[in-house]
């Protein structure tokens, strides 16, 4: 299979205006309640989380797939139940989806979801044609040689274990040939996170004319 990366749309001929989101409403503490989902990260999550609203600009298109940044949705996607029906067709394992509606001047949008994965798929890794590397925050230290997916997580939980500002980096990621997941995500990337669709998956989301989204192939 073909892979792409997943990634909201940043042109203004497919969200209406940049940024989309104007401002984004919290129901709580953000930095000191325990139960916001931006402090829940790679791990299921056993309760019902306080999530965040997003509010568009007034020129902003509604969209399936939200280009929002900000606490509540830090290495999270923001998408429709459209979308996240499709997804869940081809995922059901690993990901949650939490109610998160979406704001327009006067108008609520409820059939929004903030999708929460709390499983990373290292094995999908091609490792012999994958760069690694050390780095410190933008800096890089050195490149790392890892075999394999056992040598790739004893050199990651080594160096988390040091935690901020070093960081292990993966670059140029292939994927094996033989995997067959058609979602699936990669941290320790840029942008902190890759969401991965199989070219099935890709398919399918543009039969269903879903927007906001753009699609970039992994080499």
């Amino acid at each position: 299979m073909k892979y792409y990366k997943l990634q909201p749309s940043w042109s203004e001929k497919v969200i209406g205006q940049y940024p989309q989101v104007k401002n984004i409403e919290y129901k709580c503490d953000v930095w000191n309640e325990p139960k916001f989902i931006e402090h829940q990260e790679f791990k299921k999550i056993n309760f019902s989380p306080i999530t965040a609203n997003a509010i568009l600009n007034k020129t902003a298109k509604i969209t399936d797939l939200i280009n929002v940044t900000g606490m509540g949705f830090t290495r999270k996607l923001l998408l429709s139940g459209k979308l996240k029906l499709i997804i869940e067709s081809f995922r059901k394992d690993g990901i949650q989806f939490f109610e998160s509606s979406v704001f327009k001047e006067d108008k609520i949008y409820n059939e929004y979801w903030v999708m929460h994965i709390f499983e990373i798929n290292f094995d999908s890794i091609d490792f012999s044609n994958t760069n690694f590397y050390l780095k410190n925050y933008f800096d890089t230290i050195n490149r790392l040689y890892i075999k394999n997916l056992e040598e790739f997580l004893y050199q990651k939980n080594k160096i988390d274990k040091i935690g901020y500002p070093i960081n292990l980096f993966i670059d140029n990621v292939h994927i094996i040939d033989e995997y067959t997941h058609h979602f699936f995500a990669l941290s320790n990337v840029e942008n902190g996170i890759n969401y991965i669709v199989s070219d099935l998956l890709k398919d399918e989301i543009e039969i269903n004319n879903c927007t906001g989204i753009e699609f970039t192939p992994l080499k």
